[in-house]
């Protein structure tokens, strides 16, 4: 169960990174946004720190994505 766990948060983590560069924001833009550093944002996109179900909505809802888009297989933008 702990590994299907850290790939999902990876899962979550890659798609938060490919929508927030895809909607031109920095990780600073988005940390601002959401209230926390720049750094926790990396965290979330490495799949090092689990995001809160709150903290997605209101990710998905900078992004203006539908939260469920954050579960999907991860996007690379590449």
């Amino acid at each position: 169960m702990k590994r299907q766990t850290r790939e999902l948060d990876y899962v979550i983590g890659a798609n938060i990174r490919y929508y927030r560069e895809l909607s031109g924001l920095t990780q600073k833009s988005l940390a601002d946004c959401l209230g926390v550093t720049f750094q926790q944002i990396q965290k979330y996109e490495n799949g090092v720190n689990r995001v809160s179900a709150v903290r997605l909505w209101e990710v998905a809802k900078i992004l203006r994505k539908d939260i469920g888009v954050f579960y999907r297989k991860p996007k690379t933008s590449d």
